[in-house]
């Protein structure tokens, strides 16, 4: 990969679609079935499930981000963040694509139901707004929401 570039998973949580810097992915699991539910967990957290013998949360980014659908999410995306790994529940992965850095925009507006400390930018990828969230902010939002 270029200095130039940054690599990205392109993702939708209903209709808006965003992207985790593919460095901070540790991997991609394509089911939700084996997330087991915790007991009186806040209702963004879907439950954890055991990842080659650790256990790991995982966030349905719809329910976080109070983004109402009706369709389960399909997929998980395991991301590594300097204090843990946690699991996010969205609703489809779309793509890996390589961004030239300079078409990464500081976000000017926030899209409905997003916070802005947990975007690290926005880019075009075949005609629609990508939202990139920072996994790294995002491992706060337990600690924030509890």
């Amino acid at each position: 990969m270029s200095e130039k570039y940054r690599s990205f998973v392109v993702f939708r949580i209903k209709d808006l679609y965003c992207a985790f810097d593919c460095l901070d992915v540790q991997e991609i699991i394509r089911e939700t079935k084996q997330v087991k539910s915790i007991c009186r967990a806040d209702e963004h957290i879907m439950g954890v499930i055991n990842l080659r013998g650790e256990i790991v949360t995982v966030i349905s980014l719809k329910q976080f981000f109070k983004l109402k659908e009706k369709v389960a999410d399909s997929s998980i995306i395991v991301t590594k963040t300097s204090k843990e790994h946690l699991g996010y529940g969205v609703t489809e992965i779309l793509d890996v694509v390589e961004i030239p850095i300079k078409a990464i925009e500081s976000s000017p507006t926030v899209p409905d139901g997003l916070e802005t400390q947990y975007i690290g930018g926005v880019f075009d990828w075949k005609n629609e707004l990508v939202t990139v969230l920072e996994s790294e902010r995002l491992a706060d939002l337990k600690e924030v929401t509890a």
